[in-house]
């Protein structure tokens, strides 16, 4: 008997699904419904549109005709699913026209994605002020910025950043605002600082630690009113704040959602309805490195979800198909280019790993692209997570004019087969004056994080790191940075002093009976301290906790 499959939802993750059910079986009668105009796009090329670096015609892969031709799967576009009876086994459908109709299903597969999130900010319902979630909001900002010589974004994320990049590049004024510390949140602090630096060099007004409160509109302009007292007039406003799972007409059904409102599944992309799966953006779905539930919206975890949800669909009908492999969940792989930059990411960052209470240790290191010799060589800023008594690497970030992605995809395979540090020393990687050196910087990670191991006892317990958060007063504090590092981090309120005063430094400790923790963002300067300080007789431990967790302490340390 021919089975039903109806699909809540188009693009990287419906779409997927659907043409993946027909190739198993072109029996199966697959309808998608979206409601949205276009059904397969490629949202993440949407910005460089604006910026002018690609055409429209390239943001579209499918038409509804084109997967009704090729693959037998019936599109309704501009339709939206407003209830799920899963009782009886039936949708509540709404057509462009406003005509309401059912349609049941065998298997249903929701994926309905996120909706652009927007505050309750005074004045920001207004044509110049708009999302870029689609087509047709791609195709509107475009126009708006054509005619535009300022304009501001708002929201510090990928997209934001990539929408502020493209309307730069054309030479419009362009605002950036951000409400937190510091943008692009799976970065850790410094990381992110020297994205910050990046956008200021390339003539773009970062604005941090700041937030519109009211919008104005006057003779077709717009004038942000921000919380600081500051305003900014500009003739477009973007706002890419962030996404909420779109997951309102799954509430009267028995779908089980989490306190987020995102949907719960196995990891077959099961729901808590036998025949319902879901996928996408809103998802609850895992994260590999601990197991624990997480969020994630990109393109790469949706498309992988799409084909366990429609295997596992394809084996219970078929029982005779191969068996469906499970969803193992997400790392948090992330690439971002920025000018001449690429900012690439893979698993926790720093504050993820503390909140987690994870024992880590960290290398901190630079290295050339190629061959110093070769024309060109680049600098890459690394730094890698690992565990402290595993030695599993446990995320990796990086910021170089080239190459970044490549290292990151590196790390991003090790993670995702629980490799450790001693299997980034084994890695035999390509090398050739132009592309590299005959030890890659993953090697060269490997070696010293396994002098970090050697010299682990050196460094503070996570007992006495909890402790001096909770009662300062117990310890004493060494600050070892150069002075332009202290201006571009802050100042501590620690005993502060130059990497050249180390020597001269120590005598201050002389009569304390207190143990001693020294913070230095290169480690080898910290050694040194430690190795003075334990000559003189001192208890003396090396606070090696990344750079935010460690100024935390420092900061509350006089």
């Amino acid at each position: 008997m021919k089975k039903k499959i109806v699909i809540v939802g188009g693009v990287a993750g419906g779409a997927t699904a659907a043409t993946r059910l027909k190739r198993l079986d072109r029996e199966y009668e697959v309808i998608v419904f979206d409601k949205g105009k276009y059904i397969s796009f490629g949202n993440c090329g949407m910005p460089y549109y604006i910026g002018g670096v690609t055409k429209e015609e390239d943001i579209y892969i499918y038409t509804p005709q084109d997967l009704k031709d090729i693959y037998g799967v019936e599109v309704y576009t501009e339709t939206m699913v407003t209830e799920v009876n899963n009782k009886e086994n039936k949708v509540v459908v709404k057509d462009k026209k406003g005509e309401i109709r059912e349609e049941t299903y065998d298997y249903l597969i929701v994926s309905p994605g996120g909706y652009p999130f927007m505050p309750p900010t005074p004045g920001i319902d207004h044509p110049n002020i708009r999302q870029l979630r689609n087509p047709e909001d791609m195709l509107k900002i475009k126009a708006k910025v054509d005619k535009a010589s300022d304009v501001a974004v708002i929201g510090g994320g990928f997209i934001g950043i990539e929408v502020a990049e493209n309307v730069v590049i054309r030479n419009i004024k362009t605002h950036l605002i951000q409400a937190g510390p510091n943008i692009l949140a799976f970065l850790d602090k410094d990381m992110a600082m020297e994205a910050e630096d990046i956008l200021r060099c390339d003539n773009i007004d970062l604005i941090l630690n700041d937030f519109v409160v009211e919008f104005k509109h006057k003779n077709n302009k717009v004038e942000l009113i921000l919380k600081s007292g500051k305003t900014i007039t500009v003739d477009f406003v973007v706002t890419a704040i962030g996404v909420r799972p779109d997951t309102q007409f799954l509430e009267s059904s028995d779908i089980a959602l989490n306190e987020r409102k995102y949907i719960q599944t196995d990891k077959f992309m099961r729901t808590s309805v036998k025949n319902i799966f879901a996928l996408g953006d809103a998802v609850e779905t895992y994260n590999i490195i601990d197991g624990e539930k997480t969020t994630l919206a990109l393109a790469g975890p949706a498309n992988k979800q799409s084909r366990v949800a429609a295997d596992t669909i394809h084996h219970e009908i078929n029982s005779n198909a191969k068996p469906p492999r499970e969803y193992e969940g997400v790392q948090y792989s992330s690439v971002l280019k920025l000018f001449e930059h690429t900012i690439a990411a893979t698993g926790f960052n720093e504050f993820v790993l503390n909140s987690k209470n994870i024992p880590y240790y960290f290398v901190d290191f630079y290295a050339a692209t190629h061959a110093g010799y070769y024309p060109e060589s680049k600098e890459a800023h690394i730094k890698v997570y690992f565990h402290q008594e595993t030695a599993e690497i446990l995320g990796a970030q990086c910021i170089s004019e080239e190459y970044a992605d490549k290292y990151m995809d590196v790390f991003a395979t090790m993670m995702r087969y629980k490799g450790t540090i001693y299997d980034a020393q084994k890695l035999e990687l390509l090398y050739s004056p132009p592309y590299g050196g005959p030890r890659s910087p993953e090697n060269v990670f490997g070696f010293l994080a396994e002098s970090i191991i050697d010299s682990k006892h050196l460094f503070a317990t996570n007992e006495q790191i909890k402790t001096a958060e909770k009662n300062p007063g117990e310890f004493c504090f060494w600050d070892i940075r150069k002075n332009e590092q202290v201006e571009y981090y802050g100042e501590s309120q620690a005993i502060h002093c130059q990497p050249t005063d180390i020597q001269k430094k120590a005598s201050e400790f002389e009569n304390t009976s207190k143990t001693i923790l020294i913070y230095s963002p290169v480690l080898p300067w910290a050694k040194k301290a430690h190795k003075i300080l334990s000559a003189m007789g001192k208890k003396c431990a090396i606070l090696y906790t990344g750079i935010s967790r460690s100024f935390n302490i420092l900061k509350i340390s006089g």
